[in-house]
Formats: structure tokens, C-alpha cells, sequence
């Protein structure tokens, strides 16, 4: 993959070159600078959220959070007995559901090192927890709304309705398709 990106970026300067734009480094310059503004702040953002999900970590409330997600995080994950993993879904979930859901990236992590400690192929909870996070389901989505307002969108709200349809019907699909898999599987 790193020889294919570094063949089109040469082939892409050397076409840019030849047709004899004179700003294209200029316009590259500038281009990585904006990058460097969007990254900086989004790592705003994620430091925000993680420290807030360390704080309720730290407090009990993420114990508590993971009580009332329970019944979900049972119905949905299949998880059992052991009220680690629950409790890292849970905050996982409440993270998407946030519209965080790069910050909810260590919960995860810790999430499936307890899920996935003893296997060698992927479980069935560790699949639907992959999906879960690829389809982020977002009440708000507010990593979205923060980028739009910040880049000076009058209306940084409209992509209210269309995150929410396209993230519930993406994970409406892949929890049908990990059961079906699975299910699969176990015969």
C-alpha cells in the first residue's frame, strides 16, 4: 500500500508539473497546513472526551452507566459474566452514542482485550462490538457538528437526521449479517 500511495502522489506532482500549474506548491503548503489545524483540533476534542470518560471511570458513574446498559449490552453483545467487558461496551456504546466515537477508542480496546483474551479467532461479542463502533450509531453527532461549526457552517445541525437514519440502518445490517455469520459457524 505505501508503494502504490507513494506511485500516485509522484505520478500526481509529476502530471501537476508537466501541465504547468506554478501554484501547486503553494497550494500544498496551504493544504497541509489546514491539516495540521483540523488535527490539532480534533485532538481538543478527543483530550475533552477521554478526560471526561476517565473522570466518570474514576467516580463509579461508568459502573453505574454499565448497570443501566446492561440489559442492552446483554441483548446486543451477548455478554455474560463478566462485568469488565460490560462495563467497557458500555462506555463504548454511551461514547457512539455521543457522537465521540473516537474517543471511545481505549474503551474498546480494553473492551476486547477482556472479550477476546482466550480466543484465536474472533468471538461473536468481539464481532458485534467491531460493528457496533464501524456503524457508530450517533444521537448527536458531535465530533460532526463541532468540525462544521468551527469551519463556520451556519446550519452545523442539519446532519442531525441523515446520522442518525444511515447509522441505525448500517447497524440494523451488520448485526443481521454477524448473526448470520455466526450462526453459520455454529453449524
Amino acid at each position: 500500500m505505501n508503494y502504490l500511495w507513494t506511485v500516485i502522489v509522484t505520478l500526481s506532482v509529476v502530471l501537476i508539473t508537466a501541465m504547468g500549474k506554478a501554484d501547486f506548491l503553494s497550494c500544498a503548503i496551504e493544504g497541509a497546513g489546514n491539516a495540521v489545524a483540523v488535527t490539532v483540533s480534533l485532538l481538543a476534542v478527543y483530550c475533552v472526551w477521554n478526560g471526561f470518560f476517565a473522570i466518570l471511570t474514576s467516580c463509579g458513574l461508568a459502573e453505574k452507566l454499565s448497570k443501566v446498559l446492561a440489559p442492552i449490552v446483554k441483548l446486543l453483545f451477548g455478554i455474560k459474566g463478566n462485568p469488565q467487558a460490560q462495563q467497557y461496551v458500555a462506555l463504548n456504546v454511551s461514547a457512539n452514542l455521543l457522537g465521540v466515537s473516537n474517543a471511545s477508542t481505549p474503551s474498546a480496546v480494553k473492551a476486547m482485550s477482556e472479550l477476546e483474551s482466550d480466543n484465536t479467532k474472533l468471538s461473536y461479542q468481539g464481532a458485534m462490538l467491531f460493528v457496533f463502533n464501524a456503524c457508530g450509531v450517533q444521537l448527536v453527532p458531535s465530533t460532526a457538528v463541532g468540525m462544521r461549526a468551527s469551519m463556520g457552517s451556519t446550519s452545523a445541525y442539519d446532519t442531525l437526521l441523515p446520522t442518525l437514519l444511515t447509522s441505525i440502518a448500517t447497524l440494523v445490517l451488520g448485526v443481521v449479517l454477524v448473526n448470520i455469520a455466526y450462526r453459520r459457524k455454529e453449524k
